[in-house]
């Protein structure tokens, strides 16, 4: 289980710095005010960039390492968000009671 954990941080941080440059690339050929030599220069750039596209990055919870029903946005699996939510841990976030 452990194993797999660290494997995906690996993978995330091999891919996150490239990944970083080819967004910034994008953003800038999306520019019409460039002129064409600029824009060749920045499309060769982006070919040079090594690209992991044949990695499937998993999300999983950062507690329990759990692959299945994960939030993205909390970065946690429903079932700890629900022990969490019931402790009070999450600021702004009750108990719904009908």
């Amino acid at each position: 289980m452990k194993s797999k954990l660290i494997k995906d941080k690996i993978l995330r941080n091999k891919n996150f710095k490239n990944e970083y440059k080819i967004l910034i690339l994008k953003f800038l050929l999306t520019n019409s005010k460039l002129n064409i030599k600029t824009r060749l220069k920045l499309i060769n750039k982006q070919k040079k960039i090594k690209t992991f596209s044949n990695i499937k990055f998993v999300n999983r919870c950062t507690l329990t390492n759990r692959n299945r029903g994960n939030l993205r946005f909390f970065k946690l699996s429903r079932i700890k968000l629900r022990e969490l939510l019931s402790l009070g841990l999450i600021p702004g976030y009750k108990k719904a009671v009908w």
